[in-house]
């Protein structure tokens, strides 16, 4: 999946347990399922071979 000038757009959708992936307007997408513990409230993005920047980040609610 080429770049374009490096950049790597992603939309994540968590609903519950499940989580998908959509890559570059749904070029490359991923499903698959979290079991958070209980009581979790946070969530985290990181990169772990590379340095990445997280340019922009949206939360919106379901519905």
């Amino acid at each position: 999946m080429p770049l374009e000038d490096g950049v790597l757009t992603l939309r994540i959708v968590v609903d519950h347990c499940s989580v998908e992936v959509f890559a570059q307007g749904g070029t490359v997408v991923l499903t698959d399922l979290a079991f958070p513990r209980v009581g979790s409230k946070g969530s985290s993005v990181f990169a772990e071979t590379v340095t990445a920047i997280l340019r922009k980040l949206a939360v919106a609610a379901a519905g």
